[in-house]
């Protein structure tokens, strides 16, 4: 009796340790992926390069600019609500059709132009700048000021008209700051994250020296938990931004929901390879672990 009190307690802090050990790991390899992903600016502008490349996105990102500047008190200062011009009804709502149809046409123009890829590199920089720059919006925004601004430069080309698209940061916000001080905290966080890793190892160790026993299966189960709590928080995280982001309408969830595919199209990699891994790593332990107890005359200690 007086020797089991000490084995268990041992028992205890190994567990616990262990514990602490996959949380911090999974914790650093979900910092890493942000860090890499998101947080770092050339990969977050490349990813929005891939997206330019569908024509559909093209199509769909020309609709849904041209129903939002359309509906902008800017356009609406020249086109009016639609409703009457001089008292005869339905004139002002055909020349807001033309008037329609004319900046689509525009819209589209511009974004199937060889300069637009420039222009929306600068809207993925900006984006960037905006939600994890030194100044980071409360909310998450996607800024579309550079598209905006080739429009407007290119009515005025043509018409000669000034629509002051441009004027104003053409900030689109997202949501309400729940996900933005999300990411935030994130970006804060991934700065440590070597720490993170360094004390993960300290406490795998920590476990399994206090084991009593079965010292290499602790750090085996602390390989195979990391991998396979990676693998869960990272698609469950993965699915929850897309779900949320799907809510968004307009042209900024347009352009979000986008970008937000290709951040997160690498998630699934870093899941399954976290967690192939992490399997392997145990599974190398448990063999080691194996040979190394069938040297012993007591081979109940085996497992």
């Amino acid at each position: 009796m007086p020797r089991s009190v000490p084995t268990t307690l041992r028992w205890v802090f190994s567990v616990i340790a262990a514990v602490l050990a996959v949380g911090l790991a999974t914790l650093t390899l979900l910092l890493a992926w942000f860090q890499q992903s998101v947080g770092d600016e050339s990969h977050f502008v490349s990813s929005a390069d891939d997206v330019i490349q569908e024509e559909s996105f093209r199509s769909d990102l020309a609709d849904a600019a041209t129903q939002q500047i359309m509906d902008s008190d800017s356009v609406q200062q020249y086109v009016g609500d639609g409703s009457t011009i001089g008292g005869l009804p339905g004139l002002q709502s055909w020349a807001k059709d033309r008037a329609f149809g004319l900046m689509h046409s525009t819209v589209k123009g511009v974004v199937d132009s060889e300069d637009f890829r420039s222009t929306w590199k600068q809207t993925a920089k900006e984006t960037h700048a905006s939600n994890f720059g030194d100044d980071p919006s409360s909310t998450l925004v996607v800024d579309a000021t550079p598209i905006y601004q080739a429009v407007n430069d290119k009515v005025e080309n043509a018409v000669h008209i000034d629509l002051g698209l441009g004027d104003d940061t053409a900030r689109i916000e997202l949501e309400e700051g729940a996900m933005a001080h999300f990411l935030h905290t994130a970006q804060s966080l991934a700065a440590v994250a070597p720490t993170f890793g360094a004390v993960a190892v300290v406490a795998a160790l920590v476990s399994a020296l206090v084991a009593p026993r079965g010292k290499s299966l602790f750090v085996a189960l602390v390989a195979a938990a990391t991998g396979l709590v990676t693998w869960v928080s990272m698609t469950v995280l993965a699915s929850r931004f897309h779900a949320q982001l799907d809510t968004v309408e307009g042209t900024g969830g347009l352009i979000a929901q986008h970008m937000g595919d290709a951040l997160t199209s690498n998630v699934q990699a870093w899941a399954l390879t976290s967690l192939g891994v992490g399997l392997g790593i145990a599974l190398i332990l448990v063999i080691i672990h194996v040979m190394d107890a069938s040297r012993h005359t007591n081979e109940s200690h085996t497992f």
